[in-house]
């Protein structure tokens, strides 16, 4: 007789089940992890500020989104101030200014302003909310970074009464929100302005550093334009033609012009293009991020206080690039010298062919360097005129930088 032998079985599901208490808990941790990281995207940023287009001065969908920023940046943990534009200094409006501020190490104060408020547009185009809904994803990304990169303090300001509510508004009265901002900024903290007036992410941004008679200082034009290059942007700037802006020859002006006016350092980031492009012409978020992450590197000791506006922009493939004008004149007076140098030489080595060309060349060559000396002479004289006009004016309408 075989011997029976009553033996248990192992189940089949035993290994899932003794690894069962730990799949719960990896399950919990996965849950509370989404919970804390599933806040609001640009996605949805976008989507939800777009549904309150058009966002017009002391409008519902304006108090819609002044409501809809506060309880994103709350939840961010950013310190909040509502700044009333009843105490404007020339004009009244019920809108209003949300400041968000995160502390950093440095008392120096990075701001990124934003209009609250949509542009009229022709019919047919539809207002952009690309520039808040950007906005608001940099504040998630600048509370994420350690405290040892957040050197400058941010302020992101929210702006209402930017922008006229008709055409035929008087139009000096604004920007109402920036003039009220001014107004709030201390006068010893150092401070630097970054205007976000994008309408897509497009790959192409405009660096907006004018106004009449005024560019923004070296400092800041050079280290924007930088920086953007190095995070993949295709940089336009006004190139050449900064110096007729600095002349007043010119007399358009960027939507950060009333910061300038107080001797603010700013900058206006704007699209390239009016009309969104399609959705494959976009760089990622994470080019915005690399960018303001390079601007704080490069900003970790603080701003600086110059205010140089002799500067020559040069449009290159790689990006523009920035002379200063001490060296841009150098550069000029040693290329003419070398000029002269070679055609010295060649009356030395080459007399007859220098008689070919020309002998009553040969005979003024030598005046040359008293001519460039008379030029020079001549532009700085008229450069101290000018300014003698400008004081006596009691305006500086005419100064150059």
């Amino acid at each position: 007789m075989g011997k029976h032998i009553d033996e248990k079985r192992p189940s089949p599901y035993a290994p899932f089940m003794r690894r069962a208490p730990f799949l719960a808990l990896f399950i919990l941790s996965l849950s509370f992890l989404s919970g804390q990281a599933g806040g609001p995207g640009y996605g949805d940023y976008l989507r939800d500020l777009s549904a309150m287009s058009p966002r017009m001065e002391n409008s519902a969908a304006e108090r819609d989104f002044f409501s809809y920023v506060e309880k994103n940046a709350r939840r961010m943990g950013y310190q909040l101030e509502y700044l009333d534009l009843t105490q404007s200094r020339d004009s009244h409006s019920f809108s209003r200014v949300l400041v968000c501020r995160l502390p950093g190490t440095r008392e120096d104060c990075l701001v990124i302003a934003v209009a609250a408020n949509d542009s009229p547009l022709p019919a047919g185009q539809t207002p952009s909310s690309v520039a808040p809904a950007l906005a608001l994803h940099l504040m998630q990304s600048m509370i994420n970074l350690p405290a040892s990169a957040r050197s400058p303090s941010f302020e992101f300001a929210f702006l209402g009464a930017e922008l006229p509510l008709a055409a035929n508004s008087p139009q000096m009265e604004y920007p109402l929100g920036s003039k009220r901002l001014i107004m709030s900024f201390p006068e010893s903290r150092p401070t630097a302005l970054i205007y976000l007036n994008p309408r897509d992410l497009g790959p192409g941004l405009k660096v907006n550093n004018y106004a009449p008679a005024l560019v923004s200082p070296f400092w800041i034009f050079d280290r924007v334009s930088k920086n953007l290059s190095r995070a993949g942007f295709t940089v336009k700037n006004s190139g050449d033609l900064n110096i007729f802006y600095r002349a007043s020859l010119i007399k358009e002006s960027c939507v950060a012009t009333a910061f300038l006016r107080e001797s603010i350092p700013a900058i206006e980031l704007a699209s390239t293009r009016q009309i969104p492009g399609p959705d494959g012409e976009k760089v990622s978020l994470s080019s915005w991020e690399a960018f303001f992450t390079g601007f704080l590197a490069d900003s970790s000791a603080g701003f600086q206080d110059t205010w140089d506006r002799h500067y020559y922009i040069l449009n290159t493939e790689k990006g523009p690039s920035v002379l200063r004008e001490g060296l841009f004149i150098i550069l000029i007076l040693t290329v003419l010298l070398c000029v002269c140098l070679v055609f010295m030489i060649a009356t030395l080595f080459a007399r007859k062919t220098m008689t070919a060309l020309g002998t009553g060349f040969y005979k003024t060559i030598f005046s040359l360097p008293l001519y460039f000396s008379l030029s020079l002479g001549s532009l700085y004289g008229s450069s101290l005129l000018l300014r003698a006009v400008s004081l006596a004016r009691g305006s500086s309408e005419f100064i150059m930088g």
